[in-house]
């Protein structure tokens, strides 16, 4: 396995359809070659599409773009970890008026909605700063294994 401590790739995308595809090709890569498993990997994907739809659809920035930052290294523990960032300059929420869903509520929308539940599913450190400035949503996940193992 590579030595894969403090890797970091920083992006600028445009918040386009499907763009969120080309992100979590370049989070699964750094993932990878720290070392996480398929099931981290497919969990972090799962978190950072989510968070790339939901800037897309509802951050009505005016100048249509995602930062993004990925920071890959080993944890104190000796576990694989991946950090990412994902921000845009829209007009911002209060995370804490977001409903929360209930599998089978009938006034939930069925396929809608669930974001960042899934975000907070599928990562072991969720952070969310959100103001007139925009948001910025910190999702942080280690691998299982540790590296030695």
């Amino acid at each position: 396995m590579t030595d894969a401590v403090d890797r970091q790739v920083e992006l600028t995308l445009p918040l386009v359809e499907d763009i969120e595809l080309a992100v979590i090709k370049t989070a699964a890569d750094l993932a990878r070659t720290l070392g996480m498993g398929s099931v981290e990997i497919d969990e972090i994907s799962h978190a950072i599409i989510e968070a790339c739809i939901n800037a897309r659809e509802h951050a009505c920035c005016a100048d249509e773009r995602i930062y993004l930052r990925f920071l890959g290294g080993i944890s104190e523990d000796g576990r694989a970890k991946l950090e990412v960032w994902i921000k845009d300059r829209g007009v911002g929420f209060d995370p804490s008026k977001v409903k929360r869903r209930e599998p089978g509520a009938t006034e939930a929308p069925r396929k809608r909605g669930w974001g960042l539940q899934i975000m907070r599913a599928h990562v072991d450190d969720l952070d969310i700063e959100s103001g007139i400035d925009g948001t910025t949503i910190h999702m942080v996940k280690f691998s299982e294994r540790r590296r030695d193992d």
